[in-house]
Parts: structure tokens; C-alpha cells; sequence
């Protein structure tokens, strides 16, 4: 069920540089299934995947337009490297509605296009944005070569995962 609301002014600033040719805002509702872990704040990395046959009964109750499946991801930085549970994602086959991936930052592009492959369409890559650009920052003479910096810094970290997500060579 969509949100009975509409964004009336969107502003998006990209400089010089173009990141879509075409941008589309929605705003959905969408719930999770399962506990995606937490790193940010130094909480357990441990996630409680998600129950498949929940999830299809979940789905079949309600009208979310997307869900985030807890897999074995976790939100923020991974002490390791993360060990997720794509047979969850296979149970889940055949699967109508848009699957959701929390806590992208860490895993690997090989990874990332088998989650897509098996339902992921919405991933979400932000620490990996936060630590480009707090490390693109450092160094910088002044404000306006930061912000440069660090403009190019996002930039190149969406540009990376787009290719992934799209099955380019990143």
C-alpha cells in the first residue's frame, strides 16, 4: 500500500557530473523480515535470518510493496567478512514483490549480483558512501577542495555499485 502523500519540490545537486540520465521517486511501504544485524555502535554483528515460510505467509497476508529479508547482513562496518544465507533467498523463490537488502557495505560484488538474482532489487550501500567520503575529506586544504573531494569520492562509490547492481564489470 502506497503512502497517501506527494513530494511536492526535489532538489538534487550532482555539479558537473551526471548519475542518471532518468531519476524516478516513489515512496512505498515496505516492512522486514527477520533481525538485519547492527555494527555501527558496536552492537552484535549477528543477524537472525529471516523464517522463508514466514515471510511467504507475510507476504501473502499483506500488500508491502517491498521487504527486507534479514540473510545474514548487518547494518554498518563487518568485523569480517560476511557469510550470507542465500539458501533463505532460494526458499523464498518464486517471490512477486521487490526483495530489500540492508547493510550492503561489505559484501562482495559477486555477492551483490547473486542477491539480485535471487529477488534483491533495493540495496542499501550507505557506510560504504560514509567511509568514501570521511577519507576523501582528510587532507584537504580548504572547504571547497573538500566538498570536491568528497562530491567525487560518493560519486565514485555509486557509480562502482550501479555497475555491479547493472552486471557490469565494476
Amino acid at each position: 500500500m502506497a503512502a497517501a502523500f506527494t513530494l511536492t519540490d526535489v532538489s538534487l545537486h550532482y555539479s558537473e557530473k551526471q548519475l542518471l540520465s532518468h531519476i524516478s521517486i516513489t515512496i512505498s511501504e515496505g516492512d522486514k523480515i527477520g533481525v538485519v544485524g547492527r555494527t555501527e555502535s558496536g552492537g552484535d554483528q549477528q543477524a537472525l535470518c529471516a523464517d522463508p515460510a514466514q515471510a511467504r505467509q507475510f507476504l501473502a497476508e499483506t500488500q508491502v510493496d517491498a521487504l527486507a529479508v534479514a540473510i545474514g547482513n548487518a547494518h554498518g562496518v563487518y568485523a569480517g567478512t560476511p557469510k550470507l544465507r542465500f539458501d533463505v533467498l532460494e526458499q523464498l523463490q518464486p517471490v512477486d514483490t521487490p526483495l530489500v537488502l540492508h547493510g550492503g557495505t561489505g559484501i562482495s560484488d559477486g555477492d551483490f549480483r547473486r542477491c539480485i538474482r535471487l529477488g534483491m532489487t533495493k540495496i542499501n550501500i550507505a557506510t560504504a558512501t560514509f567511509q568514501a567520503v570521511t577519507l576523501a575529506a582528510q587532507g584537504a586544504p580548504d572547504y571547497f577542495e573538500m566538498a570536491k573531494r568528497m562530491q567525487d569520492a560518493a560519486y565514485a562509490v555509486t557509480m562502482h555499485h550501479l555497475r555491479v547492481f547493472s552486471g557490469e564489470e565494476a
